[in-house]
C-alpha cells in the first residue's frame, strides 16, 4: 500500500537554524547584550546544541541566576526582537534546501516511487512573513502535485492539525520531540506507523516515549541529516 510522508520544514528541509544564527550575528548590536559571542558557526555544529531554542542555549551566564519570573520576562523581550528581526522579510531566500531534503522530496526517485502516495509539510510559522517566505521556497524548489503544505499556527499543536485536515499518516518526520510525543499519546493505535528524527544534540529520544510508541505498535527511528 502507497504510503502517506509527513515532513517537518524547518531544520530537516530547511537549515532554518544556521539562517537564523546568521541573522543574529547580522544584528548583533542589539543580541549581544544577552547572547554570549560564540562567532562563526556552521550548521552541522549549531545542531550538536544541547537546547532546542537557541535563545536559551546562547542567553548569557550572568542571567541563568535570575528568578523563574525574571528570566522569563528576559526571555520574552529577547523573544520579541528575535521574531522581528530574525523572521521578518523574506528570510527562506538566505538559505537552501537540506541535503536530507534534496535525498526525499525533492528527488524524483522518491517522489515518482509508486509506494508514495502522498508528501505533506506540516510546518509552523511565528510570523506572516516567515509564512508568506516558507510558502514561497516550498513554491520554489518543492512544486510536485504529492507534495501538500499546511501552516500551523504558533500557538497550534501538530497532532490538531492532523486530525483537523485527516492525515492519516505512515511516516511522521520531525525533530521536535514534544510534536512527536503529543501524537503519540493522543492516537489510540500507532501500528503501521513510524516517527523518523534527525540526529540532533537536543532531539535524544526519551525511552518512556520510544515505550509509549512501540506499545501502541509504533516504530521510532533516528537517521544521520549530515551522512553524506
Amino acid at each position: 500500500m502507497a504510503a502517506v510522508w509527513v515532513f517537518d520544514f524547518d531544520d530537516i528541509l530547511f537549515p532554518l537554524s544556521g539562517v537564523l544564527y546568521s541573522r543574529i550575528r547580522k544584528n548583533w548590536r542589539v543580541f549581544s547584550r544577552w547572547f554570549n559571542d560564540i562567532g562563526e558557526v556552521k550548521f552541522e555544529e549549531l545542531q550538536k546544541r544541547n537546547m532546542f531554542r537557541i535563545n536559551e542555549w546562547l542567553i548569557k551566564d550572568e542571567y541563568k541566576s535570575l528568578t523563574p519570573g525574571q528570566y522569563a520576562d528576559l526571555q520574552l523581550k529577547v523573544i520579541e526582537k528575535y521574531r522581528s528581526l530574525g523572521f521578518s522579510g523574506d528570510f527562506y531566500s538566505e538559505g537552501e534546501p537540506t541535503d536530507f531534503a534534496r535525498k526525499t522530496i525533492m528527488s524524483d526517485m522518491f517522489l515518482e516511487n509508486p509506494n508514495v502516495k502522498d508528501v505533506y509539510i506540516l510546518s509552523r510559522n511565528v510570523t506572516e512573513d516567515q509564512s508568506i517566505s516558507k510558502m514561497k521556497f516550498i513554491a520554489s524548489y518543492m512544486n510536485h502535485p504529492k507534495i501538500h503544505y499546511i501552516n500551523v499556527n504558533k500557538d497550534e499543536r501538530k497532532i490538531d492539525s492532523l486530525i483537523e485536515n485527516n492525515i492519516k499518516f505512515d511516516v511522521f518526520i520531525d525533530d521536535e520531540i514534544p510534536n512527536i510525543r503529543e501524537i503519540a499519546e493522543k492516537l489510540p493505535s500507532l501500528e503501521g506507523k513510524e516517527f523518523m528524527v534527525p540526529e540532533y544534540g537536543y532531539n535524544k529520544i526519551p525511552n518512556d516515549l520510544r515505550l509509549l510508541i512501540e506499545g501502541k505498535k509504533g516504530k521510532i527511528t533516528t537517521y544521520d541529516p549530515f551522512k553524506k
